[in-house]
């Protein structure tokens, strides 16, 4: 219980600079993300995934009064309640000032970019592979800073809690196929009318491209220095080995108990977690101290804990 009111405590004395920092990465984020919507998936003809992507197509239609970033936040507004109702303000409160101030950018920049350039295009590859880029860093520099933005974000950690079986990247995969190939679609309609030859298949599949280097990308500002490997040791000089890997790479070491199948032998088995740049250091300990031991490299795709993310982190 004592343990409980500590961790509270430590969660509720943020440090200033902590604070600072992700505002600055909150603000780097909400900038990068208008930019990727507006100057390169909006005028190429793609379709983002989440709620941005159903604004762009709602966009295109043109019937609607107001742009893709007033769109953006009228699908927003049921969304939020319902997280505020769901995880509480405080959760959501960074999550709220990214989506109002992504909203408003956008507006901006379309309202400045064709009054200056009105027939500015793109076309469809570098607008998939720049704007997937500049999204996705988006995306994990908006979660680093403890926010999102929102849509279906929200909606997939709700989905989350109830279906813990099934993975993050699964629920984006459908929901994300589901509003793209719509956005495809939508793209054939000129006036009221469904148009076969104005379907195009390499916008949805430039658009499915942009999707796959913006996940490629978020996960890698959220996940790219955290990576890591675990290492399994069969030796017999697990002491010497425990002892340098401890002291030259900071790695905490836990013995494992093993018994040979053929020789019936015991002995004790090292393992450790560690960064996955500290894999070769550690090879090289191993090669100096018994040549003849047999070891395991494996990757970790999470590792929670000290020195890692912190184990009571929430997963989106």
């Amino acid at each position: 219980m004592n343990e409980q009111k500590k961790r509270k405590e430590q969660k509720k004395t943020i440090p200033m600079g902590h604070k600072i920092k992700d505002l600055f990465t909150i603000v780097l984020a909400v900038v990068l993300y208008s930019i990727g919507i507006s100057l390169f998936f909006g005028p190429s003809g793609l379709t983002s995934g989440g709620i941005s992507g159903l604004a762009l197509v709602l966009d295109r239609l043109n019937f609607l009064p107001f742009g893709k970033g007033v769109i953006i936040l009228i699908f927003n507004l049921p969304i939020l309640i319902f997280g505020v109702w769901r995880f509480g303000v405080k959760f959501l409160s960074k999550t709220i000032c990214a989506v109002a101030a992504s909203s408003l950018l956008m507006e901006l920049i379309d309202g400045a970019l064709f009054s200056l350039i009105p027939n500015y295009a793109i076309s469809a590859l570098p607008a998939a592979i720049g704007g997937g880029v500049l999204v996705g860093a988006s995306i994990g520099l908006v979660m680093r800073g403890g926010g999102t933005f929102g849509g279906t974000d929200i909606i997939i950690k709700a989905l989350r809690q109830k279906y813990k079986h099934m993975q993050t990247g699964t629920f984006y995969l459908i929901l994300d196929g589901v509003i793209v190939t719509l956005g495809t679609v939508c793209a054939a309609f000129e006036q009221g009318s469904f148009d076969l030859a104005r379907f195009d298949i390499e916008l949805l599949i430039y658009s499915i491209l942009g999707i796959f280097i913006s996940s490629y990308f978020s996960n890698f500002v959220l996940y790219g220095s955290d990576g890591a490997r675990m290492i399994y040791i069969i030796t017999t000089k697990e002491e010497e080995i425990s002892r340098r890997i401890t002291l030259e790479l900071h790695s905490g070491v836990t013995y494992l108990q093993g018994t040979g199948a053929y020789t019936g032998n015991e002995r004790h088995i090292i393992m450790c977690a560690m960064r996955k740049q500290q894999a070769p250091k550690a090879r090289e300990i191993v090669l100096e101290e018994d040549p003849a031991a047999f070891m395991i490299v494996t990757g970790a795709s999470q590792v929670l804990g000290k020195g890692y993310k912190s184990l009571d982190s929430e997963d989106l």
